[in-house]
């Protein structure tokens, strides 16, 4: 994976490492933060919510408390390290679990999930509902808050000078920062 990942920071424009929170990582988030940022020379860390049905092989047993500290952590610490992830997103998923309000989210109307068949679905958790059938497409009337999915959730919120602010600090750290990386390690490695 690592080697794929170096790989991969020479070819494509931006790059990011996506963490699912488990009960195996919940409590460091920081050590993979800088392993991504730093060791890697390269991507940010972006933080996917868990939900049960993402754990295909095994039951994790990852509990609301655990998945808490993951995304408070991220919020906390968000200046001392590259986040894959609007500072809002890591603060709504807290609130999430604490059942606070949170943005509604809107998948299915400017976000949605299209399968290997090339139907369009609102999201992972709805895929009954197709919302590409002929004669027109079908209008999604979102009123769901049953999970928290990355996916679907972020791009609900929103914060479009948050957003900016986040592409352009990756796009930054992707095209400047990874560049500064090899040089430093190659000083090192000769010092």
């Amino acid at each position: 994976m690592v080697k794929t990942i170096k790989e991969a920071r020479k070819k494509v424009k931006i790059l990011t490492v996506n963490m699912l929170v488990t009960n195996f990582n919940y409590f460091k988030v920081g050590e993979m933060a800088e392993f991504a940022n730093n060791e890697l020379g390269a991507p940010p860390l972006s933080m996917c919510f868990p939900d049960q049905s993402a754990y295909y092989f095994q039951d994790f047993q990852v509990t609301n408390d655990m998945i808490r500290q993951a995304f408070l952590y991220a919020y906390e610490n968000y200046d001392r390290h590259v986040f894959g992830n609007t500072r809002s997103y890591y603060k709504e998923a807290v609130d999430y679990i604490d059942g606070k309000p949170v943005t509604r989210c809107r998948a299915g109307e400017v976000v949605m999930y299209t399968d290997y068949m090339g139907r369009v679905h609102p999201c992972f958790t709805h895929v009954e509902v197709v919302q590409n059938k002929k004669p027109k497409w079908e209008t999604y009337e979102n009123n769901c808050n049953e999970c928290f999915t990355q996916c679907f959730r972020e791009p609900s919120m929103g914060r479009f000078w948050e957003d900016a602010k986040l592409v352009s600090r990756i796009w930054w750290y992707n095209h400047v920062k990874m560049r500064e990386i090899p040089a430093q390690l190659v000083a090192a490695a000769t010092s």
